[in-house]
């Protein structure tokens, strides 16, 4: 039997519902640009309306912007062992580059942390997007005091869930009936179990701000302009323009004897009059010279390095010319920015990683979050040297004791996937294991007066058996 929410809970849900349609119209501005299926503004001055509509001219400036950034972010896990099995059960590495990409595209994306049904994983991690998902954020604690997910949206039925901070209500309405509760789960987490991943926030504005900024789309609105002028101008001049002075359409006849049509008498390449009346003028032929594509070439590499600036990105990312590397050096000054804008994201989406760790671990004791301790979590290097000189650099800091022998954050460093890591320790376990019974092997010949071993063998042995090595 279903029940009808509160007062307070049905204005909380209205009050969320208002906010989400508030932000609709500027998240599918945000996405057509991304995805390249935006109508830029046109001038309709040169070009007449309906070539723009049928030419569909677009530009990929945007998605090349958030997909750059996006891809330096490699979210490895989180540090403690005990989660490896969730972020493998939940997929969190595949997972983990759609947050980021929605939280560049929309300027907000989300991950809730919940308890798994059948089939599914016990700790259930999922990530929404901004345009099924809001928020009430707390500026103090930096976290949600409520949110609202629509998970099912038609005509005449939707379905949304609640999230509040002692329990998560599925709800549902027909038309523009009243919301209805279907279920109630209490969490006992202590918090709204829906994490936010903020991009790029600022203390007046807390619920973050696109990658694909008001500049950078005025650009790539500039650029399908110019695209569209340089198709204009390809086909006006594919076939040269000429022009006849003393002649009218009655001059231009096929080998028949039959007019020719305007199309022929564009695109022919030899034109012929009969005689001409030595009383009137004789007739002059001419042809227009033809527009090269070079301005409007210049004119969007212009306009690319505009929006390589506004992006923070190397030009020859947006296909600038003449803007290449020569050295490891020369691309590190050209990726600095772009490197630390991506070491900037994996502080403010790490700390957001963090709190959904101690979300899982929480539930996975049946604990309140704040009873636990913060969970780190790992990132791949953002960077690009080269395999050698990372190399060399780990086994330098080895050999001055600054990072400790098969430490992870040292395969971090050198690249290796958390798979490949659980596979070494697994390794490294059975070295130490073949060790320690070759080395009480030797320390048993010892006490039973057989041949002594090496001495650094025997003292290894006895360090092993007897309490504080003596």
């Amino acid at each position: 039997m279903t029940i009808a929410l509160s007062d307070d809970e049905q204005r909380l849900v209205n009050r969320l519902e208002e906010q989400l349609v508030c932000h609709l119209q500027a998240n599918r501005l945000h996405e057509a640009y991304y995805d390249g299926s935006f109508a830029a503004r046109l001038l309709n001055i040169s070009t007449p309306e309906h070539v723009q509509r049928m030419l569909k001219t677009v530009c990929g400036w945007a998605g090349t912007a958030v997909d750059v950034l996006e891809e330096r972010l490699d979210f490895l896990g989180f540090s403690d062992e005990g989660l490896l099995d969730i972020f493998d059960a939940n997929a969190l590495d595949e997972e983990a580059s759609q947050v980021h990409l929605d939280a560049m595209i929309y300027g907000i994306s989300f991950v809730s942390v919940t308890a798994g049904r059948d089939s599914e994983p016990a700790q259930l991690i999922r990530g929404h997007d901004a345009k099924s998902t809001t928020g009430i954020l707390n500026s103090r604690t930096r976290r949600f005091d409520s949110a609202l997910t629509i998970t099912e949206s038609r005509e005449e039925h939707t379905v949304a869930e609640l999230w509040l901070p002692d329990q998560v209500v599925m709800i549902e309405k027909h038309f523009s009936q009243p919301w209805r509760v279907l279920d109630r789960q209490f969490h006992g987490l202590g918090m709204v179990p829906l994490v936010p991943f903020v991009n790029r926030p600022r203390t007046g504005a807390r619920g973050g701000k696109s990658d694909i900024t008001a500049a950078l789309r005025r650009y790539t609105d500039a650029a399908v302009r110019t695209l569209i002028s340089m198709d204009v101008n390809r086909e006006f001049f594919s076939a040269p323009q000429r022009y006849a002075i003393g002649m009218d359409s009655n001059d231009f006849v096929g080998p028949d004897g039959a007019p020719m049509s305007p199309w022929q008498v564009l695109t022919g390449r030899v034109w012929t009059t009969g005689p001409v009346d030595e009383t009137e003028r004789e007739p002059k032929l001419g042809e227009f010279a033809p527009q090269p594509a070079g301005p409007f070439l210049e004119q969007i590499e212009g306009l690319a390095q505009l929006a390589a600036a506004e992006a923070g990105l190397p030009g020859h990312y947006f296909g600038l010319r003449g803007d290449q590397a020569t050295s490891a050096d020369a691309i590190r000054a050209m990726e600095a920015r772009l490197v630390k804008r991506a070491e900037r994201r994996q502080k403010s989406f790490g700390r957001s990683w963090s709190q959904v760790g101690r979300l899982a671990a929480a539930g996975r004791a049946g604990q309140s979050v704040d009873e636990l301790s913060a969970v780190g979590v790992r990132w791949g290097n953002p960077a690009t040297p080269t395999v050698a000189a990372t190399t060399d650099a780990v086994v330098k800091q080895v050999q001055a004791g600054v990072l400790p022998t098969n430490s992870r954050v040292g395969w971090d460093r050198l690249g290796y996937t958390p798979q490949e890591q659980r596979i070494m320790l697994q390794e490294l376990a059975q070295q130490q294991a073949v060790q320690r019974v070759s080395l009480l092997a030797g320390a048993a010949q010892v006490d039973e007066g057989q041949p002594a071993q090496s001495d650094e063998v025997v003292a290894a042995a006895r360090a092993n058996r007897v309490p504080g090595g003596e």
